[in-house]
């Protein structure tokens, strides 16, 4: 039974990181909102406070490269 418990918490972690790392490849294949997109599931999801504030800082400079200041700015204060 408790194999199977860690085996269930050591997969969702899998799964949180690879949101994060799907955003990532979207940013740089040119597709800026699905990486967005993605990266809001990771915030209001159930992911540890370790990914949300990974998924913040990614979406922060998302926002910096489309010279959005004040939304970088409004994602930044929002991770701390």
């Amino acid at each position: 039974m408790l194999k199977q418990v860690l085996a269930v918490l050591v997969l969702a972690g899998v799964m949180e990181g690879a949101s994060i790392e799907k955003a990532r490849m979207l940013n740089i294949h040119g597709l800026q909102y699905a990486a967005k997109q993605e990266l809001m599931d990771v915030i209001y999801g159930a992911s540890g406070a370790e990914t949300k504030a990974d998924a913040y800082y990614y979406l922060g400079n998302i926002a910096l490269t489309e010279r959005k200041v004040t939304a970088a700015i409004s994602t930044s204060n929002a991770s701390a």
